[in-house]
């Protein structure tokens, strides 16, 4: 097998598409796995067999295709999470290409070709979690980006959810899915109120880290409460952390920030040099600063209410000693920056500073909570822009720490 008949039948395919092909299976010699793309079934055996919806060229999602019925119940596994969009789009394909196998035929496949020793992830999976017969796996695709990577929903031959897991891509993705893993193994089971997907295994994958994790629960709904009115929840994340009071300049927290903001300055050395000056301003402030750990994407479709506990899951981002309030400030900035750019998404977080009071943080310190999260998000996108040179809001996240350092 050559590498190029390794990607047979591939054209049409969406960049996102081909990024989870190269990163799940490694088509080629090195592995013995073949992929292609067909219309309808293909009478020839394959190993593994995926829907792709909505089409291959603007590919968002891959179902098991071996079976109709077990493609339906994947599809429809965690329906009280999702938003009532999505819900909407995964009845849709239930009542339409997944009502019957006649209607499943029009759909496009992805096959997966090998031979009994070809080196392939699902069996390896398998092992990992001490299952002899064949997981199933169904695969969100996004645009390949910074920060994207692979994540599995693993399910048996019924779809019934198994585990999912996660796959590094890059350097960076490769310390974030380490890093949740070191993450689970510190908090799970001691969050009183909370729950968190259990760290059931970790392996390696052609030079990079996978984390599989066991599955959300079924009946789990989505929670959509604001984490100002559920101070106690957030309260305990920050206490499993470095929990304690230090001047902010001496911190360990601000000593990495400036460690973040010295490897930007190469290649935006105005932007990086304002957004110094506006930490040392910060700096200079008296009070010390309460820290403890952070979730780092504390967002409402990461959480779930299950049987009185609230469940969280990707934790990848989470640090045991950031400012305490930052989990508050990031649920403001996300929901605002759905629909508006950066500026409306820091209005949104400094309006909401005063209530920052319900998670501990002192009245006098709360602004400044506010503009060192609001920082922290800006030395973030400087970060992304130098990774994947798309650098079109660093002009506001600029203005915005003229703004702070004026006022």
């Amino acid at each position: 097998m050559t590498s190029s008949s390794a990607y047979a039948d591939l054209a049409g395919a969406d960049a996102g598409l081909r990024d989870v092909i190269e990163t799940v299976w490694r088509p080629g010699d090195a592995t013995g796995v073949r992929v292609r793309l067909r219309a309808g079934a293909d009478p020839t055996p394959v190993v593994e067999s995926y829907f792709v919806l909505p089409h291959p060229a603007r590919a968002r999602l891959l179902l098991p295709a071996e079976s109709v019925v077990a493609a339906r119940r994947a599809l429809g596994a965690y329906r009280g999470l999702r938003t009532s969009s999505a819900a909407a789009w995964a009845r849709l394909i239930r009542a339409s290409v997944l009502s019957s196998g006649p209607a499943s035929r029009a759909l496009r496949r992805l096959q997966i070709d090998a031979g009994p020793q070809a080196d392939r992830l699902l069996p390896k999976l398998a092992a990992a979690l001490g299952r002899p017969a064949p997981l199933r796996a169904s695969l969100a695709v996004r645009r390949p980006g910074a920060f994207s990577k692979p994540t599995l929903g693993l399910f048996d031959d019924a779809g019934r959810p198994v585990a999912y897991a996660k796959i590094g891509r890059s350097v960076l993705t490769d310390a974030m899915v380490r890093h949740e893993a070191a993450v689970l193994r510190g908090v799970t089971g001691r969050l009183p109120s909370i729950t968190t997907p259990a760290l059931l295994g970790e392996l390696g994958w052609h030079g990079h880290p996978v984390t599989v994790m066991a599955p959300l629960p079924a009946h789990a709904r989505r929670l959509t409460t604001e984490p100002l009115k559920m101070a106690h929840v957030l309260w305990e994340v920050a206490a499993s952390g470095d929990f304690g009071e230090h001047e902010l300049g001496e911190s360990s927290y601000i000593h990495r920030l400036r460690v973040r903001l010295q490897a930007c300055a190469g290649s935006y050395p105005e932007l990086a040099e304002v957004l110094q000056q506006w930490c040392d301003q910060l700096c200079e402030a008296e009070g010390q600063v309460r820290f403890g750990r952070s979730h780092g994407d504390w967002v409402s479709w990461n959480l779930g209410l299950h049987r009185g506990r609230v469940v969280v899951w990707d934790w990848e981002l989470s640090v045991s000693d950031a400012p305490v309030g930052f989990d508050a400030c990031h649920w403001y900035f996300q929901r605002a920056r759905v629909t508006g750019d950066p500026a409306a998404a820091a209005s949104a977080v400094l309006a909401m500073a005063p209530g920052l009071v319900r998670l501990g943080v002192a009245v006098d310190d709360a602004e400044r909570v506010a503009d060192l999260y609001l920082l922290d998000k800006s030395v973030g996108g400087v970060e992304a822009a130098v990774a994947t040179g798309d650098d079109a809001d660093l002009a506001a996240y600029a203005a915005l720490a003229r703004r702070r350092l004026g006022r």
